[in-house]
């Protein structure tokens, strides 16, 4: 996939400014070819969660999100307990099943 880079201003509307927070995530692929991302909270006795966002993108655009992913994990510095980025790949949890059916 071509990561193109565009260099504008990015308007976030007040109400977004500071984002949602989410602990947990799934990606789900549709019959058409496009992908769900669902960010959620996993309540603290892990026994419920609640979903914050859901994105649909295109399949090739969440190969470039894996891309820019990786990059950025490569480039920043991780500070969870000193712990390097491959110590803390799984401090967050990773849903991978779901009663819910996505349409």
């Amino acid at each position: 996939m071509i990561d193109m880079r565009i260099d504008c201003q990015v308007d976030v509307p007040v109400e977004y400014l500071g984002g949602d927070y989410a602990d947990a995530f799934r990606v789900q692929v549709l019959p058409n070819g496009e992908c769900v991302l669902e960010f959620m909270v996993l309540s603290s006795c892990q026994t419920q969660i609640l979903l914050v966002s859901r994105i649909r993108v295109d399949q090739k655009f969440l190969e470039s999100i894996r891309d820019r992913l990786e990059s950025t994990l490569k480039e920043i510095q991780l500070d969870y307990k000193n712990e390097s980025v491959e110590d803390c790949r799984n401090l967050n949890w990773f849903v991978t099943s779901s009663t819910e059916k996505v349409n």
